[in-house]
């Protein structure tokens, strides 16, 4: 792998991080709930909540599951959310569903 492929895929998984952060942030934001709130729902950290929401860390599939129970929301209408939040020319999906990249 290349030294410009390897920035563009760390740029990739920035962008898409920082959508879901912000994703879940609005989420959590519309049922009125502090982040100690919404990690005691979820019974995971507080600093690993705050660190999803700034886009720092990336969640494992099993935590989005655990997101999505305490928020009450199914998988799709979180991903939903997400892909609204992503910036749409580098990176953008199909209503296929197919993944595009703006190579």
């Amino acid at each position: 792998m290349g030294r410009k492929h390897a920035t563009k895929s760390a740029k990739s998984t920035k962008a898409i991080n920082e959508a879901f952060g912000k994703a879940l942030r609005m989420l959590r934001e519309s049922k009125q709930w502090s982040q100690e709130e919404f990690a005691r729902q979820c019974e995971l950290d507080r600093t690993y909540i705050s660190l999803i929401e700034r886009g720092k860390q990336s969640p494992t599939l099993r935590n989005v599951q655990i997101f999505c129970r305490g928020l009450d929301i199914s998988l799709v209408e979180l991903f939903a959310l997400v892909e609204k939040n992503l910036p749409h020319d580098k990176y953008h999906c199909t209503s296929a569903g197919t993944a595009k990249s703006g190579r």
